[in-house]
Protein backbone atom coordinates (compact mmCIF):
# COMPACT_ATOMS: atom_id res chain seq x y z
CA UNK A 1 0.00 0.00 0.00
CA UNK A 2 1.15 3.71 -0.86
CA UNK A 3 1.23 6.87 1.12
CA UNK A 4 -2.19 7.71 -1.38
CA UNK A 5 -5.12 8.55 -0.46
CA UNK A 6 -7.79 6.54 -1.40
CA UNK A 7 -11.11 7.73 -1.69
CA UNK A 8 -13.96 4.74 -0.75
CA UNK A 9 -17.98 4.33 -0.69
CA UNK A 10 -17.78 5.45 2.77
CA UNK A 11 -15.81 8.81 1.82
CA UNK A 12 -18.30 9.76 -1.18
CA UNK A 13 -21.40 8.88 1.31
CA UNK A 14 -20.26 11.31 4.20
CA UNK A 15 -19.18 14.04 1.67
CA UNK A 16 -23.12 13.48 -0.01
CA UNK A 17 -24.26 13.89 3.62
CA UNK A 18 -22.46 16.85 4.35
CA UNK A 19 -23.67 18.18 1.13
CA UNK A 20 -27.42 17.94 1.92
CA UNK A 21 -26.50 18.87 5.18
CA UNK A 22 -25.05 22.39 3.48
CA UNK A 23 -28.11 22.86 0.90
CA UNK A 24 -30.51 22.28 3.55
CA UNK A 25 -29.44 25.12 5.84
CA UNK A 26 -29.38 23.15 8.82
CA UNK A 27 -25.93 23.24 11.11
CA UNK A 28 -24.49 20.44 12.67
CA UNK A 29 -26.22 20.73 16.10
CA UNK A 30 -29.45 21.69 14.49
CA UNK A 31 -29.70 18.87 12.97
CA UNK A 32 -28.41 16.42 15.13
CA UNK A 33 -31.44 18.31 17.83
CA UNK A 34 -33.73 17.74 14.29
CA UNK A 35 -32.82 14.01 14.40
CA UNK A 36 -33.06 13.18 17.76
CA UNK A 37 -29.09 12.76 19.01
CA UNK A 38 -27.19 14.40 21.04
CA UNK A 39 -25.95 18.37 20.60
CA UNK A 40 -22.50 17.04 20.07
CA UNK A 41 -22.75 13.99 18.31
CA UNK A 42 -22.29 15.92 14.26
CA UNK A 43 -19.74 18.66 15.82
CA UNK A 44 -16.90 17.17 13.81
CA UNK A 45 -19.17 16.37 10.44
CA UNK A 46 -17.01 18.35 8.26
CA UNK A 47 -13.68 17.82 9.34
CA UNK A 48 -12.00 14.80 7.55
CA UNK A 49 -11.43 12.65 11.07
CA UNK A 50 -15.68 12.40 11.37
CA UNK A 51 -16.19 8.91 12.31
CA UNK A 52 -19.84 8.33 12.86
CA UNK A 53 -21.17 5.55 14.18
CA UNK A 54 -23.58 3.14 11.86
CA UNK A 55 -26.31 4.00 14.03
CA UNK A 56 -25.83 7.35 13.58
CA UNK A 57 -25.75 6.93 10.10
CA UNK A 58 -28.68 5.14 10.10
CA UNK A 59 -30.80 8.17 12.10
CA UNK A 60 -29.32 10.80 9.65
CA UNK A 61 -30.47 9.04 6.30
CA UNK A 62 -34.05 8.33 7.75
CA UNK A 63 -34.40 11.87 8.91
CA UNK A 64 -32.84 12.97 5.37
CA UNK A 65 -35.29 11.19 3.85
CA UNK A 66 -38.38 11.92 5.67
CA UNK A 67 -37.43 15.65 5.35
CA UNK A 68 -37.17 15.27 1.75
CA UNK A 69 -40.77 13.68 1.68
CA UNK A 70 -42.10 15.76 3.80
CA UNK A 71 -40.93 18.77 1.16
CA UNK A 72 -42.32 16.73 -1.43
CA UNK A 73 -45.41 16.93 -0.14
CA UNK A 74 -45.71 20.53 0.53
Amino acid sequence: MTDEMYITDVDVYLQNIRRWVTAKGFSPHGLALSCGLGPGTLAKMFKPEWNPRVTTLRTLEAFMLDYDENLKQS
